[in-house]
């Protein structure tokens, strides 16, 4: 019975350590440790809710296409394949809040094409093969995001995805929501957010143990 009120001996937490080896202050780790996983778990409530917003308009779009390949009106279906996501898909009230600590990482790359090239090589395309190549090439355009699901499966699936984490967040502090929607390999993405509130709120040029240590493959 006595080892019951007996110490356990826990394991020290690791300290965190500035670029040149300082420790750092234990309220900053505090107030970094709670930023981190705020962050996180709102990053993860907004990314899944950018994700259904963005099914949405591809399923409208997709038949816009549809219908404008029935009635054979090429101009109109491109303009439905090709198209400024920034503007059709809804902002989210979130985007603000996380904008703070994005990195340059965050953002999407340039396409390699703009929207107006693409275009332009869509009517190409229906010059030189017609409408039955041009249909070939609207087709795959439909299908190219979609192949292991139907558009409708997919939101369906999305939205269920969406209701839990909405569920998590709502039911618990951040701390133990960041644990329960944690996965693996979500340690680079905690690292990376721990490293920009250190640089961006105090100042301190830390270095994640993926950086201190290289040669290590962390998940």
């Amino acid at each position: 019975m006595l080892r019951f009120f007996q110490k356990r001996n826990k394991p020290k937490k690791e300290n965190i350590l500035d670029k040149n080896g300082n420790i750092i202050d234990k309220r900053i780790e505090r107030d970094v440790s709670r930023k981190v996983n705020w962050y996180y778990v709102h990053d993860k409530l907004y990314s899944a809710r950018m994700y259904v917003k963005r099914l949405e308009v591809y399923k409208r779009k997709i038949a816009e296409v549809n219908a404008a390949l029935e009635q054979e009106d090429v101009e109109r279906a491109i303009d439905a394949m090709y198209f400024d996501e920034d503007r059709e898909i809804p902002s989210d009230r979130l985007e603000k809040k996380l904008k703070h600590y994005w990195s340059n990482d965050d953002d999407r790359p340039a396409p390699w094409r703009t929207i107006e090239e693409e275009k332009a090589e869509a009517r190409k395309l229906y010059q030189e093969k017609g409408f039955a190549g041009f249909q070939k090439l609207a087709k795959l355009h439909n299908e190219i995001f979609f192949k292991s699901k139907s558009i409708d499966e997919l939101i369906k699936s999305e939205k269920d995805e969406l209701r839990r984490i909405e569920i998590i967040v709502k039911l618990n502090p951040p701390g133990r929501a960041q644990r329960l929607l944690h996965r693996f390999g979500d340690c680079h993405f905690l690292w990376g957010i721990e490293k920009r509130i250190l640089k961006t709120d105090y100042g301190v040029d830390w270095q994640t143990p993926a950086e201190r240590f290289p040669n290590i493959y962390f998940d």
